[in-house]
C-alpha cells in the first residue's frame, strides 16, 4: 500500500511513460511500412553442402535401428511391475479352549470329599474323588476346588464366588 504522497509521484510517472508510448507507436508503425526488412535466401554454390548438412544438422537414423519398435507387441508394458512381496505366513490359530466341568459346591467330611459338577451335557453331577466325568479323572477335592486331570495336564477348578444383588434407589423415593 502507498502512501497519499507517493500516490502522486506514482501517476506522473505513469502519465510520463503513457506519452512516451503515444509517441513511439507511430515511428515504429512508419518506420516498418517504409522500410521493410530485406530476406533473401542464402545462395547456395553447385557442389557446396547444403547450410543444414554442413551445421551439423541430426540425421534421422536407418530404418533397420527402428526395426525393433515395429516388431515390438505395444499391449505389454514397458517397464517390468515389481516382484510380488513373499506373503505373510499367519500365526496358527490358538487352541481351542478346553471345555472342563464346572465346579458348583464342594463337601468336605472327615475321610471323604465330594464335588457338585455340571457336565459337558449339562447334567449335574455329584462324584468324589477318583470318579471321572467328562474324560477328566477327579484327583482330589478340597473345600472350594477339585483337581481334575486329563493325559498328563492337571487343572484346577473353583466353587465361583457368590454375587449378591444389591438394591437400588428408585428415582420415586427421593
Amino acid at each position: 500500500m502507498l502512501a497519499p504522497g507517493h500516490l502522486g509521484r506514482v501517476e506522473s510517472g505513469l502519465r510520463i511513460a503513457q506519452w512516451m508510448l503515444l509517441a513511439a507507436v507511430p515511428v515504429v508503425l512508419l518506420r516498418s511500412l517504409c522500410f521493410p526488412p530485406a530476406l533473401e535466401p542464402p545462395k547456395l554454390t553447385p557442389g557446396a553442402a547444403p547450410a543444414a548438412a554442413a551445421m551439423g544438422a541430426p540425421q534421422s537414423p536407418p530404418l533397420e535401428a527402428l526395426a525393433s519398435l515395429w516388431t515390438r507387441d505395444w499391449r505389454q508394458t514397458l517397464i517390468e511391475p515389481p516382484p510380488k512381496p513373499a506373503p505373510v505366513p499367519t500365526p496358527p490359530p490358538p487352541p481351542e479352549p478346553i471345555a472342563l466341568p464346572r465346579l458348583l459346591a464342594t463337601f468336605v467330611e472327615q475321610e471323604q470329599a465330594w464335588g457338585l459338577f455340571v457336565d459337558a451335557s449339562g447334567a449335574e453331577r455329584v462324584c468324589p474323588a477318583g470318579a471321572t466325568i467328562n474324560e477328566f479323572s477327579i484327583v482330589a477335592v478340597q473345600e472350594g476346588s477339585a483337581t481334575l486331570k486329563k493325559g498328563n495336564q492337571t487343572y484346577d477348578v473353583e466353587v465361583p464366588k457368590e454375587q449378591h444383588a444389591t438394591p437400588r434407589k428408585s428415582r420415586r423415593q427421593g
